[in-house]
């Protein structure tokens, strides 16, 4: 899906992660091998869970320690930073899986 993005025109691929990461998880590098990908979380648990993993924290709004407006912020400086160049977290990690692409017809 994150290659159809891509193909749609996306310059960059943000994941919001909920719930559903296990502890010292490495979250999948190779998802988006075309467009950086950016994954998020708002939810304190995944955050402690795979915070090495992740690019972007807004739980801080559900601790009461930053405003809507300040993780806002926040979030758009560190687009900024990825669109100028900064690598992403996914980018940065030395492990990928083959990327197995599917044909529904046989290829010429």
């Amino acid at each position: 899906i994150f290659l159809g993005y891509a193909a749609a025109g996306a310059t960059l691929v943000i994941f919001q992660l909920g719930g559903g990461a296990y502890k010292d998880t490495l979250l999948c590098p190779s998802c988006s091998v075309i467009t950086p990908q950016m994954w998020t979380t708002a939810n304190p648990i995944t955050f402690h869970r795979v915070r090495e993993s992740l690019d972007f924290y807004s739980g801080t709004i559900i601790e009461g320690k930053e405003s809507i407006e300040e993780a806002g912020e926040r979030l758009y400086a560190h687009i900024l930073d990825i669109a100028s160049g900064t690598m992403t977290r996914v980018e940065t990690i030395n492990h990928s899986y083959p990327l197995q692409m599917y044909f529904q017809d046989i290829p010429f």
